[in-house]
């Protein structure tokens, strides 16, 4: 599906064509990181390539102010896109919104807070001269065993099942969104110190595919008992500081 024909005259989420974008971000291409996709957040000032690094070191491409990083390979969309980014300045239980610091991840920690989850729905991947959109419909708190459990382990409808009930049950949110095995997904995954300096987890928006013909409109969402969880965490660093 191109999704740009779905959207074309929707105000709730208006897709911006990235084709120059990525042919500009190739030009700073290297040997060890490879311009794959670029990525779109609604609400954020995520609208960065995304490289495919091939050594596993995760660094910095000094050509590249902004960038996430992902197993992207080749022109197709997989099952579940896995995208990370650095968060390396809003690290604290009372996140940031917006700061013009923040070059990486940092603005994906705006979806702990409730009127933004509601308002901002919309994620926007190009991959091969393509622009496609997921819906989000799950925020969560993900252990690290939990993200790098099912990066190994694939994407089969099993294990596709099985990550659904994880986020179902650490979502912050109910989505009236419908979710199945059959859907493709994409997770975006960034650091965050929310729970304390000893207690490492991920931040991660996930999203479907919009399904062929499917309408373009925000869903409603309900607060979730992790997300009174959360809020209590937040009021209580407030009270710290």
């Amino acid at each position: 599906m191109f999704a740009s024909q779905v959207l074309k005259d929707n105000s709730v989420f208006k897709v911006e064509s990235r084709t120059e974008s990525i042919i500009e971000a190739r030009k700073k291409d290297t040997e060890q990181f490879k311009t794959v996709s670029w990525l779109r957040v609604q609400g954020t000032n995520i609208d960065y390539p995304i490289i495919n690094v091939t050594d596993d070191s995760y660094g910095f491409p000094v050509n590249n102010k902004s960038y996430g990083w992902s197993d992207i390979e080749g022109d197709k969309v997989n099952k579940k896109i896995d995208i990370s980014g650095h968060n390396i300045l809003n690290l604290s239980s009372n996140p940031i919104m917006e700061d013009d610091m923040f070059i990486y991840f940092e603005e994906l920690m705006n979806f702990v807070y409730y009127d933004f989850a509601k308002d901002n729905q919309f994620i926007q991947i190009h991959i091969d001269g393509k622009e496609y959109i997921y819906k989000i419909f799950s925020i969560n708190f993900l252990k690290p065993f939990d993200v790098n459990n099912f990066a190994r382990n694939g994407y089969g409808k099993e294990e596709t099942k099985d990550f659904l009930e994880v986020l179902n049950k650490g979502n912050l949110y109910k989505y009236d969104v419908d979710v199945n095995a059959d859907d493709k997904f994409i997770s975006l995954y960034t650091c965050t110190r929310f729970f304390g300096l000893d207690l490492s987890s991920n931040f991660t928006v996930t999203g479907r595919l919009l399904r062929e013909d499917e309408k373009v409109e925000l869903s409603s969402i309900k607060k979730t008992e992790k997300y009174d969880e959360i809020l209590q965490i937040m009021k209580d660093g407030e009270d710290d500081e």
